[in-house]
């Protein structure tokens, strides 16, 4: 089910969306790492770098979903509800990365 979200954002920011495939196997903090990794400088950014952010961002995301041995936000989910269980879970991922800009006037 889609969440609706009214923020407020200013030209620079990064908005990553994605299914639950992505937020099942990475946590917030492991997403705001990668940004801060594979971003490059602002005046840098385009559709292209934008492009690369999501897809590292899936792959690594992919990645944890195969792992036996990961620590992941499902994972702590199902030991909260009584489940003994570590690693990903395996189900689609799709992320969107998108850079906000002025609008022409």
């Amino acid at each position: 089910m889609g969440e609706q979200l009214e923020l407020n954002i200013q030209e620079g920011d990064v908005i990553v969306l994605g299914t639950d495939g992505l937020f099942d196997n990475l946590f917030p903090k492991q997403i705001t790492s990668l940004l801060d990794t594979v971003l490059p400088s602002s005046s840098e950014l385009d559709q292209h770098s934008m492009e690369k952010v999501a897809s590292c961002i899936a792959h690594t995301a992919h990645k944890a979903a195969k792992g036996t041995k990961t620590k992941t936000p499902f994972a702590l989910a199902a030991q909260e509800a009584g489940y003994e269980y570590l690693g990903g879970k395996m189900d689609d991922i799709t992320v969107i990365t998108s850079l906000v800009t002025a609008t022409e006037k």
